[in-house]
């Protein structure tokens, strides 16, 4: 479980509570803090939270900040429709009618309860001044914390008795919560599957006692808020009543007797797990039900609510990070490639300075033997390039016929070749170019010139042929 934090505002007090892992398996500890804030600046604030922070080693935490019912309006509309698109354009248009300020002073949230008798769902809408909703968030962020959540704090004090009398709520019954908190009271009435009505009595602690002169006022509140509810909507009675929060001597007994109904209290968080603040004094006109709820478990179906600079602001960090880790991760990758070359090349020059090493130990043990094979290979070289124009020669004069007479053998450096000589006919001198073209020891032979001459009583043929050696 990762560590969370719920924080609460309200116009005197601040309340903390931090839900961590507990020692013991699958268990959670809290720690409570509970703080007056009557005339302090937004910047005490902010040093009280930072203050719990350091006390409870809260580096990171999901932070849900709890926003008091007392802040906010909340209104159950009839709507023709049950498409959330459409329903939130339809409260658009009623927002101008339920509450007297301008659309662009105010957030709202909203949530699907069911549908009645004539076919239109029923929605529980709650409205909110976007500057509250602005002073809350810029206390939290300036203390180095990121919000999360903003959730209607009816929510969780529903689900806080729920969670500590599942077994006594009948789904087909309803039910009276009153959260008792320092300058009001939440009168919230339920079912086990839905937060049905949430009126707010402007009634404290300090005016709730048995011997004050509001308490008659208090229970006429009550009725005349059951009254209200039951105008908007066709419900059976509520067969219960719960009080949570503050504990006000007396309270029960006064209520029981005023309703004719079973009334339980619900037990305080700071009751049921023993860390309550390391020993830090909590006041007790106060209510923590709520705001240890949120940060125990979460809801989808709670009201919530989101500044739309603070999704904008949220967006980009988001963002920022998932390109830091996009980045990050390329970086990795092309560093493993890299890695991965360099590696190779320095196996493969380390295997090179190996092979480097093995050869100049061998040729430093057979060096002398080396040399005598150099001098044997270039004394062979040139024994066969003495040897190259005797075979020329030699193969001349097998190939030579009869008919004809050699006098001239010219051989340059290149063993380009210069035949001069006599043939009795012509046809003899063809046919000796043609055998050396044959020849495989000749090629490139050319006729350069022949010329008829008389010697003596009869006549010869005189040549002149050149040709190239073919031996390499």
């Amino acid at each position: 479980m990762k560590p969370s934090l719920g924080i609460e505002i309200t116009e005197r007090y601040l309340k903390l509570v931090a839900a961590r892992p507990s020692v013991t398996k699958g268990s959670v500890a809290l720690e409570f803090a509970s703080e007056s804030i009557v005339d302090l600046s937004n910047d005490q604030i902010i040093k009280k939270i930072s203050a719990f922070l350091h006390r409870t080693k809260l580096k990171s935490a999901l932070t849900t900040i709890c926003i008091p019912r007392n802040m906010l309006t909340v209104k159950t509309l009839q709507l023709p429709t049950r498409d959330p698109k459409e329903s939130e354009q339809m409260i658009d248009l009623h927002l101008g009618r339920l509450v007297p300020y301008k659309k662009e002073e105010i957030l709202f949230g909203h949530r699907f309860l069911s549908v009645n008798a004539t076919g239109y769902a029923t929605e529980m809408l709650a409205i909110v001044r976007r500057d509250t909703i602005r002073r809350l968030c810029n206390i939290v962020e300036g203390s180095g914390l990121a919000v999360d959540r903003m959730i209607l704090s009816s929510h969780g004090a529903w689900q806080w008795l729920l969670n500590n009398f599942r077994s006594e709520i009948n789904d087909k019954d309803l039910y009276v919560l009153l959260d008792v908190d320092h300058s009001f009271i939440d009168l919230i009435i339920f079912s086990a599957e839905q937060l049905l009505f949430s009126r707010t009595i402007a009634i404290g602690p300090a005016k709730a006692g048995p011997v004050a002169p509001d308490m008659p006022k208090l229970i006429n509140e009550i009725k005349q808020s059951l009254i209200v509810f039951y105008n908007e909507e066709l419900h059976k009675r509520p067969v219960g009543i719960f009080i949570g929060g503050a504990v006000v001597a007396g309270l029960r007994e006064k209520i029981e007797g005023e309703f004719n109904l079973p009334v339980k209290n619900v037990p305080t968080p700071y009751s049921k797990y023993a860390s309550e603040g390391r020993g830090l004094e909590l006041a007790r006109d106060i209510s923590l039900d709520a705001v240890s709820e949120l940060v125990l478990h979460d809801n989808p179906n709670r009201i919530s609510f989101v500044l739309p600079e603070a999704q904008i602001k949220r967006t980009l960090k988001e963002r920022s990070r998932k390109m830091l880790i996009l980045g990050t991760l390329l970086i990795y990758f092309f560093s493993a490639i890299m890695a991965f070359f360099v590696i190779r090349l320095l196996v493969k020059q380390s295997y090179l300075n190996s092979l480097n090493a093995q050869s100049a130990a061998i040729e430093e043990s057979v060096g002398v033997m080396i040399g005598q094979v150099k001098k044997i290979e270039f004394i062979k070289d040139f024994l066969y390039l003495r040897k190259e124009p005797l075979a020329l020669l030699q193969e001349l004069q097998k190939i030579t016929p009869q008919k004809v007479a050699v006098n001239y053998i010219g051989i340059d450096t290149a063993y380009n070749m210069t035949l001069r000589g006599e043939g009795a006919e012509l046809s003899n001198v063809f046919d000796f170019t043609t055998i050396l073209e044959r020849s495989p020891y000749f090629e490139n032979v050319v006729t350069k010139r022949t010329r008829t001459k008389r010697v003596k009583d009869r006549e010869v043929t005189d040549f002149e042929i050149t040709l190239n050696s073919s031996i390499k």
